[in-house]
């Protein structure tokens, strides 16, 4: 049976990537907002976006693999679980018959 323990290191990974994630779009926020097209220009604003971009999709995917490897855990556990449950009816049955 696979160890089911929410391991301190497992939980502070997850942490971890949340916050650079969120340390990320704050970064991008405050850019955005530092931004002037006028003093700098349309083509700096548009590259600046597009670097911006790039953080924005890197941040999702970061999110997203933390997601996976969570939801692989709590599958991990479900299929765990209901093995466990029909092997313990199966033991139950066969102490009543």
């Amino acid at each position: 049976m696979p160890d089911l323990a929410i391991t301190e290191a497992a939980l502070a990974e997850m942490q971890r990537t949340l916050k650079t994630c969120s340390d990320t779009l704050t970064t991008m926020d405050q850019a955005v907002q530092g931004l002037d097209v006028a003093v700098v220009g349309a083509d700096p604003f548009v590259q600046r976006l597009s670097d911006l971009h790039q953080a924005l999709a890197s941040s999702i995917w970061m999110i997203g693999e933390a997601m996976t490897a969570t939801m692989n855990y709590v599958d991990t556990a479900d299929t765990t679980f209901a093995e466990l449950d029909q092997k313990l009816a199966r033991g139950h049955q066969a102490l009543l018959q």
